[in-house]
């Protein structure tokens, strides 16, 4: 993989990454939680929400079951939550034709709950590290959650990686996702995006998409081989039609646990602001 030079950059952004939340995985374990603290602001969009929360779990004790389940199951749990409410393939491809929300939001429920522990998901945003700045869509618009603030103040993780997952054409909305959803889908994302990387701050941008390195900007690419748009159409296809992703088994694995349990509760302290 390529070197991650981090000492001379200031700003991390965490990039979208499709069905495939693992592909951010290898420059995560890279990187390590103590190295990531050292970033003035790390912003994260749509799955890059998802990958940052599932490494800071990983790193402080919080995913719900060992590592080597996911990197052996995610797949295929995956794949059997998106098709629990649903009893045909067909039945998902008229909807998607007819461009209605084809899975439930319960699917993204389910998801979350598998991965990651109870007492992580109730946690207040508030929580989370200080330079953590994720977005998501708020009436159209690409907004930054500000846990300061009394319109995000209350929101916990759980309701944060359900909002920053739900894709308003694929999952029906619920009381929380008809609020706020992926930002990657906001009109003024690309907008928003470009603002960040034209920042003075010398910046990583962490990306499955062709992007070019610019005197302040440092394109770290996910992927080893193949295109951005190949490996968002090739997962969902595969989830779609039931196919297992060995691909995801590989990334998850790039991730090393290497702590003990005493070692975790220190970085639980570490990690966290409350």
């Amino acid at each position: 993989m390529k070197p991650i030079d981090i000492e001379k950059n200031e700003v991390l952004i965490l990039d979208g990454t499709g069905p495939g939340v693992s592909s951010h995985f290898g420059f995560l374990s890279q990187i390590g939680g103590e190295n990531l603290g050292k970033f003035k602001a790390i912003h994260a969009f749509s799955g890059g929400i998802f990958a940052y929360l599932a490494h800071l779990a990983l790193q402080s004790g919080y995913l719900r079951y060992d590592l080597e389940e996911y990197a052996e199951n995610l797949d295929r749990r995956t794949i059997e939550f998106y098709h629990q409410d649903r009893k045909s393939i067909f039945r998902i491809l008229a909807k998607l034709v007819a461009g209605k929300p084809i899975f439930s939001w319960h699917v993204l429920d389910r998801s979350i709950n598998y991965i990651f522990s109870k007492e992580f998901l109730e946690k207040p945003i508030s929580s989370l590290p200080a330079n953590f700045h994720p977005y998501v869509a708020a009436e159209s618009r690409c907004m930054r959650v500000d846990s300061s603030s009394p319109e995000w103040g209350s929101l916990r993780v759980y309701d944060l990686l359900l909002a920053g997952s739900s894709i308003p054409f694929v999952f029906e909305a619920n009381t929380l996702t008809s609020r706020f959803s992926d930002a990657v889908f906001a009109k003024d994302f690309r907008y928003t995006l470009g603002g960040l990387l034209r920042a003075s701050a010398p910046t990583i941008i962490v990306s499955m998409w062709p992007r070019r390195d610019s005197d302040n900007v440092s394109v770290y690419r996910t992927l080893e081989s193949g295109s951005g748009k190949c490996r968002l159409y090739r997962d969902s296809l595969s989830i779609l039609l039931k196919i297992p992703m060995s691909h995801w088994r590989s990334e998850i694995r790039s991730l090393n646990r290497g702590s003990s349990q005493r070692s975790l509760e220190q970085n639980r302290s570490a990690l966290y602001a409350n």
